[in-house]
């Protein structure tokens, strides 16, 4: 899933460090992340722009493919985030949620992988 290199997007500020599960944050906080928080983001910044389906990261982060428990902690993993993305103003829409859809990454984030 986590390729070596270094993927850049123009960033706003928010770096992603996949093997340090760190966020770096504008301000210059350093967030510790989760596995699950790290991939999820890892996952949403690889796709700047575009809606991401529930199904499809669920698919992409269920390790045994097709765990109902993955599918039921995706909201819990997304708030949590959220949380730890909310020191920066306006955090709590860095990750939005298109109804019906699934999840969207709204700013650039470069990813260290």
């Amino acid at each position: 899933l986590f390729v070596g290199g270094t993927l850049n997007y123009a960033a706003n500020g928010v770096q992603l460090d996949v093997p340090r599960q760190q966020l770096a944050l504008p301000s210059g906080a350093t967030v510790g992340l989760t596995l699950l928080e790290s991939r999820l983001l890892y996952e949403l910044a690889l796709a700047p722009e575009r809606k991401l389906s529930t199904g499809l990261l669920v698919l992409r982060l269920d390790p045994h493919r097709g765990s109902p428990r993955m599918a039921d902690n995706l909201p819990v993993t997304i708030s949590r985030l959220r949380q730890k993305l909310a020191v920066e103003p306006a955090g709590a829409e860095i990750i939005k949620a298109v109804r019906g859809v699934g999840y969207q990454l709204t700013v650039s984030v470069t990813v260290r992988a």
